[in-house]
């Protein structure tokens, strides 16, 4: 599915990921962006949710601590994960529009 999100519209994708791994056992979501000039490569950033924990695995679930959540945009939140990752420590917590989302270790 295609979804145009706005700026602070990620934390959707987390939400939506929650309710379609009733459904499936995997969900790759990804940031897309098409390139205007011809010699110029698309970028494009990915993330994939899956309904079980794997070891290596980072668990996200809704933060319920607004104040210490780091705004995010829907271009960067992948990469900032991803930044997270190679030194995890405390919980992530990333915020978007109205919601935020913990990102932790937890495979």
């Amino acid at each position: 599915a295609f979804l145009h999100l706005g700026p602070h519209a990620w934390s959707w994708l987390p939400l939506l990921a929650q309710s379609w791994l009733g459904d499936c056992e995997r969900l790759l979501v990804g940031w897309v962006e098409e390139s205007d000039a011809p010699d110029a490569a698309h970028r494009s950033d990915w993330c994939m949710f899956q309904a079980r924990s794997v070891a290596g695995s980072l668990r996200c679930e809704p933060a319920r601590d607004m104040q210490s959540a780091v705004a995010a945009t829907s271009q960067d939140w992948i990469a900032r994960v991803a930044a997270w990752r190679a030194a995890p420590g405390v919980p992530l917590v990333l915020r978007g529009g109205d919601d935020a989302w913990s990102f932790a270790a937890g495979g």
